[in-house]
């Protein structure tokens, strides 16, 4: 099983390989889970609308999600499976 990085959260998702989100996959990530477009999220981030696309295919590739539905789907999953500590 891989894990994925998230902030705090560790995303394992079954079967998928091992990644590491750079910090700027983890604040796109962040916004797509908010609702935001990806030109919402350029002008946020202030850079262009290419880039915010670039970002969001690598982290389709990375956590193996077949769209922005799936890649939120698997960060609340995820925060969600997390134990908390007593």
């Amino acid at each position: 099983m891989g894990e994925h990085e998230y902030g705090y959260i560790t995303i394992t998702p079954p079967a998928r390989s091992v990644a590491v989100l750079t910090p700027a996959e983890q604040a796109v990530l962040n916004l797509i889970r908010a609702g935001h477009s990806n030109q919402e999220i350029a002008a946020a981030r202030q850079v262009s609308v290419y880039t915010v696309g670039n970002q969001v295919a690598a982290l389709l590739k990375k956590l193996g999600a077949a769209n922005r539905c799936e890649l939120v789907s698997l960060v609340v999953e995820a925060t969600h499976s997390v134990p908390v500590s007593a």
